[in-house]
């Protein structure tokens, strides 16, 4: 692994997302802001990390022995929405195993995610866009007031969609640069126009621009979308994969968000950064070891999911949430035609979602192919379905990064997968993995029974691209520097948008100067949005919005 260097010019940055391992997770995001700050804080930046105080994530410290207290500081911090002003209740901790404080925020009354059910998804509440409203006003607001303000927040998609609004309205004066995450185009929430103004006091009359559809008006399709406010109110964008920057664009993948994001692309703002994968998925032994061990592992899984023993056996397996997204829908179709086909393989899926997707899975079971499942554990899933698996389906129709694919690699699985978004990016057909480039159930197929021909009739050949995939370097440090390249662009164009010359670099400040309050200076970079001048800041209240989720799937 490439030797990380300390930064000479280390940035303060805040996260600020919906989920975090190992305080609350129901996919891929809460992945990336627990093994980012790590890596960034590894290069030498200051990084905390807020969410929400969910009870489990409450739980989480006090359950492992992990110091934890009330901040009465930043508790200190009053929000309004609607005629309501709240003080915040913040409980701040550590990640276990990093110096990067993570601190927990819920109201006063503990009403938007503390007292909600701990079995519940987070985003399954009617009042969502007052929950993340208030959220993303207390990081805001915490940010701003703060003594030594950060140089930069990052947030990450919708639920933190509003902090940039925020930053670039309200709270303008605090000059703090923010960069805005998209992990997937499919989600979002929105209100109306009249609820978001009662709800947020950022008013029409104050911030007519911001109540637009075009460049940075926060309007879309005659609502404000928490999204599209990230995207457009934010000093950097980028998305988890360079190829789903692109394709997000295209009205396929980004819907009616589509010719927003090729503006933003256009003025330089729009970027993509594959992500990383936490070293934990790697297997810790050397590889003749590990390819020698995969054998008995193979034996586990045909043992747990009740398949016949056979060391020869084409052995296929399929880990992720049901959901349309992951193209599971094809597998009905694709079956069938390998069964006509005559191809030999076991397939066994770890999977929890849908519940008529489940279903499918048992009607799908066969002695020609037999299809066996049970629902996703990831103790089972890292210990032994993907070291003891020959090969991964993952037929998305849309990827904006994936992991189960660059875990499946390092762990000598080879991926077979629909080439979009992230998953072009990482898997090069019959170099590191196999592709298919037409969406449907013929084309799967045809992928499936050539990597199955090369897997029954061409060992060596397998054996060398499964050696290949476990080399790769998926650590990471270098998505991390790509990071810290954002946040500076980001200051500098936050800088150039507010009409202010480039801040000194943080080793220019006397430390006296910089310990005695005065606001940290910002490394370079560079930008383009619209300067909003900064209101009264006041407190804030409970909400129950009248909110509207949005899917989107791509046509």
């Amino acid at each position: 692994m490439k030797r990380r260097k300390k930064a000479k010019e280390p940035l303060h940055i805040i996260f600020a997302a919906s989920e975090c391992l190992p305080f609350q997770k129901t996919g891929g995001l809460a992945d990336v802001t627990a093994s980012l700050p790590k890596e960034l804080a590894a290069l030498g930046h200051t990084v905390e990390i807020f969410i929400p105080l969910y009870l489990k994530a409450l739980l989480y410290p006090i359950d492992h022995g992990t110091p934890i207290r009330h901040n009465t500081e930043f508790s200190q911090v009053r929000v309004r929405l609607e005629d309501y002003s709240f003080r915040s209740r913040i409980y701040s901790t550590e990640m276990p195993d990093a110096p990067v404080r993570v601190h927990l925020v819920d109201a006063e009354t503990y009403e938007y995610f503390t007292s909600r059910s701990a079995h519940a998804s987070p985003y399954s509440f009617n009042d969502n866009f007052g929950r993340f409203a208030f959220f993303s006003k207390v990081v805001a607001g915490i940010s701003a007031k703060r003594s030594d303000r950060p140089h930069v927040i990052h947030a990450h998609d919708w639920p933190a969609g509003l902090v940039p609004t925020f930053m670039s309205t309200e709270f303008a004066d605090a000059e703090i640069a923010t960069v805005f995450t998209i992990h997937n185009m499919g989600y979002s929430h929105a209100v109306g126009p009249a609820e978001f103004s009662r709800m947020t006091r950022v008013t029409e009359q104050q911030y007519p621009s911001l109540y637009d559809w075009k460049e940075r008006g926060i309007l879309h399709h005659d609502k404000i979308d928490m999204l599209k406010a990230g995207i457009v109110r934010a000093d950097m964008v980028n998305t988890v994969s360079p190829t789903y920057a692109e394709e997000i664009q295209s009205a396929t993948y980004g819907g009616t968000y589509a010719a927003t994001l090729k503006w933003l692309a256009k003025q330089g703002q729009l970027k993509g950064i594959l992500n990383g994968v936490d070293p934990m998925w790697r297997p810790s032994m050397p590889v003749e070891d590990f390819l020698s061990h995969k054998k008995e592992q193979k034996r586990q899984i045909q043992e747990i999911f009740g398949l016949p023993p056979d060391p020869s056996a084409f052995l296929v397996v399929l880990t992720s949430r049901l959901a349309y997204q992951k193209g599971y829908q094809l597998l009905p179709e694709t079956i069938a035609e390998l069964r006509r086909r005559r191809v030999k393989m076991q397939v066994v899926a770890a999977v929890d979602g849908e519940s008529n997707l489940r279903d499918m899975f048992t009607a799908l079971d066969s002695r020609d192919i037999p299809v066996r499942h049970k629902a996703y554990n990831e103790s089972l899933t890292r210990q032994v379905i993907y070291p003891g698996a020959d090969a991964l389906l993952m037929p998305s129709v849309y990827e904006p990064c994936g992991l189960s694919q660059i875990i499946a690699q390092q762990n000598g699985a080879l991926p077979i997968v629909h080439a979009t978004g992230g998953l072009r990016d990482t898997v090069k057909d019959g170099e590191t993995g196999f592709c298919f480039f037409r969406y449907g159930p013929g084309e799967f197929a045809q992928v499936i029974e050539r990597a199955h021909k090369t897997f029954a009739t061409e060992p060596a050949t397998w054996d060398a691209m499964r050696r290949r995939v476990m080399d790769l370097d998926y650590s990471w440090h270098r998505s991390a520097e790509a990071y810290v390249e954002l946040y500076r662009e980001a200051i500098s164009r936050s800088r150039e948008r507010l009409g202010k010359p480039a801040l000194a670099r943080p080793s220019q400040i006397p430390a006296s100067k910089a310990r005695s309050g005065a606001k940290p200076a910002r490394a370079k970079s560079n930008r383009v949005a619209a300067a909003d001048t900064a209101p009264e800041s006041d407190p804030e209240p409970q909400v129950e919005a009248d909110a509207n989720a949005v899917l989107l799937k791509p046509t």
